[in-house]
């Protein structure tokens, strides 16, 4: 099995969004989030003159923005906006009489005449020949080629207006392919909507991009992507949370490296639930074997530092993260609790305040007592360590019995080891 890079693939562009779906309400809503999002103030609905009561039964907005003077003082500019929701192209007329009433305001610096479709040239030239004679107020138009280009560069807007456009199928390509390309992952919003639609998410870059919106905004324990992660997709599961994700996200250096490391983590513990043991095994040896693409030659090249520096990293917080959650009821394995987080009430917190004081030691204290079993029932011995307990080391048994533990605890999260279980799992 081998992944090609998701960004090698076709890249995704603003006109993505089909703006042309925006309608009457739509279209106003969209301009009042887009203008909202650059950073207008005082945005106000105006009514009168060519908008609302008007023929073309659509709302104006009034709102305004900071502009620098040459002084380098600021002063506010007033932008009127006209909402032109139309099935064709918009007549010349309607251009030139919103035009012409704003011209008669001294108080209008900008005037913005906004469509869901497109005007004709003949209408661009008379406005580029009305502007040439008149100082003020400045015509833009926008239209369907031009807004969806605005939208991204101001996705917040997107995220509130966008997904009422599209369709689920075409809202959940647009989000993995910014994700991927731009490195934005969706917002909490859209991991929200489509776990109801989970079924639709079925992609390894799909599910990578929930799974870092959680990470980002949400809680994974809302909302468990790794559950997506089934036997069929495991080994490509932890080709992503060691190979593809991290050499992606190293070039777009879009996400803070706990946040990756996170994300991999969650990835790789999903894949170690349902996967083969021994491909993942092999995976764990050697992710770049697995990974296509000419950008990543570099890293083969150095492939001993790859796994020093990146997969042994990744690999510990993936098993640290475990081993955190397993030691809190086992009377043979003890010590901190350092990948899942300091007490907050702890000192750490208050280096918040005083980067001088001590931080939280990156060893982390194990002890074990080789006399207690195994709290789930592993069959440990003096042969066969626990395998949390060395984190470092990793083996075929360490990978099969970190299986075990996750579809155990999964069911079992908390409950001391009944000594008639065994080591079956029921579905």
């Amino acid at each position: 099995m081998s992944i090609t890079f998701p960004s090698s693939g076709r890249t995704c562009h603003a006109r993505q969004y089909p703006v042309g779906s925006a309608k009457g309400a739509l279209l106003e809503e969209l301009l009042f989030a887009l203008l909202s999002a650059m950073g207008a103030s005082d945005i106000v609905w105006r009514t009168g003159g060519t908008g609302g009561g008007a023929a073309d039964g659509g709302r104006d907005l009034e709102v305004k923005f900071p502009r620098t003077t040459p002084e380098g003082d600021f002063e506010l500019e007033k932008w009127w906006i006209e909402s032109k929701g139309r099935a064709g192209t918009v007549e010349p007329d309607a251009v030139k009489s919103a035009i012409l009433n704003a011209s008669g305001r001294q108080d209008v610096d900008v005037l913005v005449i906004a469509t869901n479709t497109q005007y004709s040239n003949p209408t661009r030239d008379w406005v580029e020949g009305w502007a040439r004679s008149q100082p003020r107020p400045k015509i833009r138009l926008w239209d369907r080629a031009s807004l969806p280009n605005l939208i991204e560069k101001h996705p917040v807007a997107a995220s509130r207006i966008v997904p009422s456009i599209l369709k689920d199928d075409e809202r959940l390509e647009a989000l993995t392919k910014h994700f991927w390309q731009v490195g934005r992952p969706p917002f909490l919003e859209d991991a929200k909507y489509f776990w109801e639609k989970r079924a639709a998410v079925q992609s390894l870059e799909a599910i990578t991009s929930m799974v870092a919106a959680e990470v980002i905004y949400g809680d994974l324990g809302d909302r468990p992507w790794g559950l997506l992660v089934t036997e069929e997709n495991a080994t490509q599961a932890a080709i992503f949370a060691l190979g593809v994700f991290p050499l992606e996200f190293m070039r777009l250096q879009t996400l803070p490296d706990e946040k990756m490391a996170q994300v991999s983590a969650y990835l790789l513990q999903s894949a170690l639930r349902v996967g083969e043991p021994e491909a993942i095994f092999d995976v764990i040896k050697q992710p770049l074997l697995y990974v296509d693409g000419g950008k990543i030659e570099a890293f083969r090249a150095a492939a001993d530092g790859y796994q020093q520096y990146i997969t042994l990293p990744l690999r510990e917080v993936a098993v640290g993260q475990l081993r955190d959650a397993c030691i809190k009821d086992c009377g043979r394995l003890m010590g901190d609790t350092g990948h899942l987080g300091p007490d907050p009430a702890s000192e750490i917190f208050w280096r918040r305040f005083n980067k001088d004081l001590p931080g939280h030691s990156d060893r982390i204290f194990t002890m074990i007592n080789r006399r207690e079993p195994c709290v789930i029932g592993l069959p440990l011995s003096e042969d066969r360590e626990c395998p949390f307990f060395d984190p470092e080391s990793i083996s075929l048994n360490m990978v099969e019995d970190i299986k075990y533990v996750i579809r155990t605890r999964m069911v079992r999260p908390t409950d001391q080891w009944n000594p008639r279980s065994n080591r079956s799992f029921e579905e």
